[in-house]
């Protein structure tokens, strides 16, 4: 039984080489050195796209910390503006008007 097993194996073996000429398998390598090629070739696509992407984001963030400033800079502005505004009543007792 293991000799009829062993000799399949050693047939099918044979029929698998004969199979595949050279050629063939130098076709098929240089098929998937092309494809290899492709896909580096996307990879290098990507990886450029992917550092343009990050330099905008850093040029976002910049721009989003100056609007933060002059936000906060408008603010303080705005409170010392607001801290000299009086009703006419505390204007009047504090003597800063008279009825005149």
């Amino acid at each position: 039984m293991k000799k009829i097993l062993s000799l399949g194996l050693v047939v099918i073996m044979l029929f698998a080489l004969v199979a595949c000429t050279p050629k063939e398998t130098e076709s098929k390598l240089a098929e998937i050195e092309a494809k290899l090629q492709e896909q580096s070739s996307k990879i290098d696509a990507l990886e450029q796209e992917k550092d343009g992407l990050l330099g905008q984001i850093t040029q976002l963030q910049g721009e989003v910390e100056r609007l933060e400033e002059e936000r906060e800079n408008d603010y303080n502005q705005l409170c010392a503006l607001s801290s000299n505004l009086y009703t006419l009543q505390e204007a009047y007792d504090k003597g800063l008007i008279t009825k005149e």
